[in-house]
């Protein structure tokens, strides 16, 4: 969702420009509406919301001077200008400031909704393009563009007063939070902008900053926002390793699931390989299936217990890759799909959290093994029978084998293998045979046209459509419905 704020000093216009919007059917969320515009100053410095809709005329603080000081900060939000009066003068003052879009009062319905699907398109393509820069990756360009740290410290006019630093990343603080936040600390600091409300530091001081940094979460409620703090170090050398340890830290929400100031932790290598153990150790019977499910499950509460953070988690999850592509297990034609090797901010994209993570892995393993019964005899899994629900119920989709295999975590020759030993034909002739079977239910049970019926089924193509049902019946669809 795109946040927006709102702006008018007049509360009957403040509530016309938001009932003249669908935001949240168009993808937006109203965070806030002020009639007072230093209040919405501070909103959007400490917010940076996507967009602010302001009027212009406001007292003490006019709509183009709440554009400049938040241009000045350094805030990229979008503004769209809200007035009453059509001034030639006003509207050549916005473009100064990057404002693109003019709306008059009251506003039309019609160009509301144009509005929003051009601020959508453009807002969505400005997301996308957005360089979402590692913190490693841009503490390197600072040094190299200016010749080494030492050069980027003078440039910068930091001076340390310290023998040790620090690396910080943050993200969903505003720059004026945290630069408060450091300020208390009274250390030197260095602050980088990598992306929108991501922030890179560098610290001096002989101390670790953690535990204030903690303590001041603590204290002033900070809800919003997460803090990853590297080791400290004396070698500047060292520099671009803190950064990375700074970020992987920043990612350890996956694990304990609430913003904070996170430490770094390295890998306990014994852990992660005794936790591996559990899960990819040969199964003798269906007791040693469940209490794997069950570890699988219980493996959040491992990694808090044990103080494992982001990195020891993608040793852990690239080591069950390695074991399912490269291990003793012989998985032979049961091996999953879809499953590679992934680094922590990838992990972190892909599942959103850990517990999505156990998840993930328990429908992998029980889609890689056959269950086995208390006789000792091998049945299918039941994640192919999942499938062939879902294909029932979704047979007029364009279904591929590909696509099913991702989303049941089968491998696409097996699931071809399937669909030999339990319907005794291929994927396309059941779906072919589902789709007739179907569409003469329709032909005969409903007034529909045949082409409508074809394409009810999924068949786009009439002609094909007539063509595969005479082939299969022996004659056409308006034969059959006639008879």
């Amino acid at each position: 969702m795109f946040r927006v704020v709102l702006v008018d000093d007049e509360h009957w216009a403040l509530k016309g420009i938001y009932n003249s919007f669908d935001w949240e059917k168009n993808g937006f969320e109203v965070i806030a509406k002020t009639t007072d515009p230093d209040e919405a100053l501070d909103i959007i410095l400490e917010e940076e919301p996507d967009v602010v809709f302001t009027d212009i005329r406001m007292p003490e603080i006019s709509g183009i001077e709440l554009i400049r000081l938040t241009r000045e900060a350094g805030i990229v939000s979008e503004f769209v200008i809200v007035s009453g009066f059509k001034e030639f003068e006003w509207a050549q003052q916005a473009l100064k400031y990057d404002v693109s879009y003019y709306l008059l009062k009251p506003i039309d319905l019609d160009e509301a909704e144009t509005l929003q699907e051009k601020l959508l398109d453009q807002l969505k393509k400005k997301r996308n393009t957005e360089v979402q820069l590692s913190s490693v990756v841009t503490i390197t360009n600072y040094i190299r563009q200016h010749g080494g740290i030492e050069n980027l410290f003078k440039m910068k006019g930091f001076l340390p007063r310290y023998g040790m630093y620090q690396v910080i990343a943050s993200t969903g603080l505003s720059a004026r939070k945290l630069e408060d936040l450091m300020n208390m600390a009274d250390m030197p600091t260095l602050i980088f902008k990598i992306a929108l409300r991501k922030y890179l530091c560098i610290v001096n001081g002989n101390e670790d900053i953690s535990r204030f940094l903690t303590s001041s979460f603590s204290k002033k409620g900070i809800k919003k926002g997460r803090i990853g703090v590297s080791r400290l170090f004396k070698d500047l050398g060292q520099i671009i390793n803190m950064s990375r340890e700074a970020d992987i830290a920043l990612h350890n929400d996956f694990i304990y699931g609430h913003n904070g100031v996170y430490i770094y932790h390295g890998v306990n290598h014994l852990l992660v390989k005794s936790a591996l153990d559990h899960i990819v150790a040969p199964r003798k019977n269906r007791q040693d299936i469940l209490e794997r499910k069950e570890f699988i499950e219980k493996l959040p509460g491992y990694f808090i217990a044990n103080h494992l953070g982001m990195e020891a988690l993608t040793f852990f999850y690239n080591g069950v890759i390695n074991y399912i592509f490269y291990g003793s297990y012989n998985l032979n034609s049961d091996i999953g799909f879809g499953c590679e090797y992934m680094d922590y901010e990838r992990i972190y994209s892909e599942f959103g959290n850990f517990q999505r993570l156990s998840e993930h892995l328990n429908k992998v393993f029980c889609g890689y093994s056959k269950e086995i019964g208390a006789d000792g005899v091998f049945y299918i899994n039941s994640n192919f029978k999942k499938l062939l629900a879902y294909i029932q119920q979704n047979y007029f989709e364009k279904l591929s084998l590909d696509q099913l295999s991702r989303r049941f975590f089968l491998n696409p020759t097996y699931i071809c293998d399937l669909f030999k030993k339990v319907t005794g034909g291929t994927f396309s002739s059941y779906m072919t045979h589902l789709r007739l079977a179907k569409s003469c239910e329709l032909l005969k049970g409903t007034d529909m046209t045949i082409a409508q019926v074809a394409a009810g089924v999924g068949y786009e193509n009439y002609y094909y459509f007539n063509k595969v049902f005479k082939e299969h019946y022996g004659i056409t669809p308006s034969k059959f419905r006639k008879g």
